[in-house]
């Protein structure tokens, strides 16, 4: 639940935009979803704690760190990687459950 006021709070801190932080309020309550759901947070709750960030990051470099080269850095990657954990997590966890059907 801290992620669903700490997230738009922190976007809107960081960006002073109410668009950016009404995103975030929905960003937020994803990765609440994913740390309250049944699929292993080692991988699904942390992927979305890292897609978090990513954005957060995003909303960072338009003031505080717009002259940074850190976000630059980091955003595809925690992105990307975030993203591929949240997928592979889900996967796994929906083949072990027998539930699992690929598309053909």
């Amino acid at each position: 639940m801290v992620s669903v006021i700490g997230v738009p709070a922190l976007s809107w801190a960081l960006s002073g935009r109410m668009d950016v932080a009404g995103y975030a309020l929905l960003l937020g309550g994803m990765a609440t979803a994913a740390f309250a759901s049944d699929f292993p947070r080692s991988r699904v709750a942390l992927g979305a704690a890292m897609f978090v960030v990513s954005d957060l990051l995003i909303f960072a470099r338009m003031v505080p760190l717009a002259r940074s080269a850190v976000p630059g850095l980091l955003i595809w990657p925690l992105y990307y990687f975030g993203q591929f954990m949240i997928c592979t997590g889900v996967i796994a966890t929906l083949r072990t459950r027998g539930e699992f059907r690929p598309v053909r």
